[in-house]
């Protein structure tokens, strides 16, 4: 089931597996974009995975945004 993301002309595929959704452009973007929802999720994924030590929240969110960044567009 496709839903509409937080940022225009954008679609979040929901994922079976529980990670975060994935980001797909539609035919008016012409840059990808990926909803902040995804990237929360991603961010608080490698808070978990370090630990769930917290002050580095800013580091989390910058990678996880360029992470799902560089899989949207490797697809």
């Amino acid at each position: 089931m496709a839903r509409f993301g937080l940022r225009r002309n954008t679609q979040v595929q929901e994922r079976s597996d529980g990670r975060a959704p994935a980001v797909t452009r539609t035919q008016r973007s012409s840059r990808w974009e990926v909803p902040s929802e995804a990237i929360a999720k991603r961010a608080y994924e490698k808070f978990l995975a370090r630990g769930g030590r917290h002050g580095d929240d800013w580091r989390d969110w910058f990678e996880a945004e360029q992470e799902l960044k560089t899989e949207t567009q490797r697809n």
